[in-house]
């Protein structure tokens, strides 16, 4: 069991190096990196990236689930939310993702919110790193609960 976890880990770890060309972008024609629109933090982990969606299609760009959770909560209706899944880096509807709150992997902000297309992988993942697994509406939630910004 301990080496399912440390080639998890590993595999993890390879993933997060390679990164995924989602979230983490350069911001548009400079060479600096992009940052949070909630916590003002550099964007550059690509498997952690939040998008709000607004009706006229306008995209805003946040560093992780933690912080898209809390900006949904002053959205105007009809924001789309997408957000990343933390195995894959793939996006994914964030109403639909299972997130896992303060594991030990921290990518962004504290406590971290990771999000996962499917519960059992989230769940997987909060047993070997920590951690507990809500769907959308306890994230959201918890995130208005304990999650602190520096904004």
């Amino acid at each position: 069991m301990r080496i399912r976890h440390w080639i998890m880990g590993l595999a993890l770890a390879c993933g997060l190096a390679a990164g995924a060309p989602g979230m983490a972008l350069a911001a548009q024609g400079t060479d600096e990196p992009a940052t949070c629109g909630m916590c003002g933090k550099e964007m550059t982990n690509a498997h952690v990236g939040f998008v709000l969606v607004q009706p006229d299609g306008k995209e805003e760009r946040l560093g992780c689930a933690g912080c898209g959770l809390a900006m949904l909560k002053d959205a105007p209706k009809g924001v789309k939310a997408r957000t990343l899944d933390f195995l894959r880096g793939d996006e994914i509807d964030a109403r639909a993702a299972y997130y896992v709150r303060g594991s030990s992997f921290t990518a962004c902000c504290e406590p971290s919110f990771l999000a996962f297309a499917k519960k059992d992988e989230a769940e997987r993942f909060a047993k070997g790193f920590g951690g507990k697994v809500l769907d959308f509406e306890a994230a959201f939630q918890a995130v208005h609960a304990a999650h602190h910004h520096g904004k």
